[in-house]
């Protein structure tokens, strides 16, 4: 069974992150540096979470969208549970053949190069 992975706003960080902003909105501290400080929490990420940017902007280069990574991911799966680890090259050549089979497929896709 593969380990359960954590989700990105459930970590250690995000809660203190999210217990720090409660505590703003209640007033227990007046300014977002003394909430940070007294949450180990990094103050430049605890002010753009208060101002209301989002929890995360997510990664750069996606050229797969979610069901495409989805079936990537799926793809290191099974080749692990047939006891053959896959290589760079044969996750960069999968994740080339998934986009090719994309009905979004054009000239202007680009190719998962080096990974």
């Amino acid at each position: 069974m593969a380990p359960n992975r954590q989700s990105k706003n459930d970590t250690p960080e995000e809660r203190r992150i999210a217990k720090a902003l409660r505590e703003l909105k209640d007033g227990t501290h007046k300014y977002v540096s003394t909430a940070a400080t007294a949450n180990s929490v990094p103050y430049g990420k605890l002010w753009g979470r208060f101002n209301g940017r989002g929890f995360a902007r997510g990664g750069h280069n996606k050229i797969l969208d979610k069901a495409q990574e989805d079936s990537l991911i799926e793809f290191i799966k099974r080749c692990t549970e047939l006891g053959r680890a896959p290589k760079k090259k044969h996750i960069r050549q999968a994740a080339n053949s998934i986009l090719r089979a994309s009905k979004y497929f054009n000239k202007y896709n680009f190719y998962i190069r080096n990974c």
